[in-house]
């Protein structure tokens, strides 16, 4: 019902934030929050229900900006270095040593430029993809110190100088969608087919659009893992 100079009021995008910074100035870990609603937007806010995974997604990317602004608030930090390097490379021990792009001496004579790299926290270890001889990838695992993996977990898509796509983990079933949908949404239509081969409703499936087909197959595929380890839940408490 309201209204703006006499005229309905728009649809608009609500956001409400609680960064009390200025409030705690001595103190590092501070409370909160920001949460999103839609005005006369039913398919946005945090009271809105999904009948199917495949709903939410497109709701999610229909509302695509609004969610990039969210995520951006909730990693946002204030930068500690002037330059942008990484904070644990400036004040720590540990000096920056894996660049893409250089070109390092992996021993026996032979040099190679690092063309990409993945890190393993759990290792603490670094596997790096040299280009060596013009054209040859090689891959090395190099140690990693305490201060380098923390530097990871806190800046992965830059810690190789560098940004880089990193998938992260999954929180939610949506976040598992959007995961494996990156992954498949480019797959041909006949690959989808075959793969959902054994579904009873095959015969509506060949009816649908190739888009829609990896959706479906999506979908479907984080319904199996969340089968999955509800199954592993319930056995382990079998077991206890």
């Amino acid at each position: 019902e309201m209204t703006i100079n006499g005229n309905p009021a728009p649809p608009a995008y609500v956001v409400v934030t609680h960064q009390p910074y200025h409030l705690h100035p001595n103190e590092e870990n501070i409370l909160k929050f920001m949460i999103a609603d839609g005005f006369k937007i039913p398919d946005l806010g945090f009271s809105v229900g999904f009948i199917s995974l495949i709903d939410a997604y497109k709701a999610k990317e229909k509302h695509s900006e609004i969610h990039c602004v969210l995520d951006a608030m909730e990693n946002y930090q204030i930068p500690v270095t002037f330059d942008g390097e990484l904070p644990e490379f400036v004040f720590g021990e540990t000096k920056r040593t894996l660049l893409i792009g250089e070109t390092y001496d992996l021993g026996d004579g032979v040099k190679g430029i690092l063309r990409n790299g993945f890190v393993s926290v759990s290792e603490k270890k670094a596997h790096l993809v040299f280009e060596v001889d013009g054209n040859r990838n090689s891959i090395y695992a190099a140690p990693l110190s305490d201060d380098e993996v923390s530097a990871y977990q806190k800046h992965p898509e830059t810690f190789f100088g560098e940004i880089q796509p990193v998938t992260k983990n999954a929180k939610t079933p949506l976040d598992l969608f959007s995961s494996i949908y990156n992954i498949y949404k480019e797959s041909p239509r006949e690959n989808l087919l075959d793969w959902l081969k054994d579904s009873p409703d095959i015969d509506e499936l060949r009816k649908k659009s190739t888009e829609e087909l990896s959706l479906i197959y999506v979908e479907r595929c984080v319904y199996s893992v969340m089968q999955q380890s509800a199954q592993n839940k319930n056995e382990d408490k079998a077991e206890v």
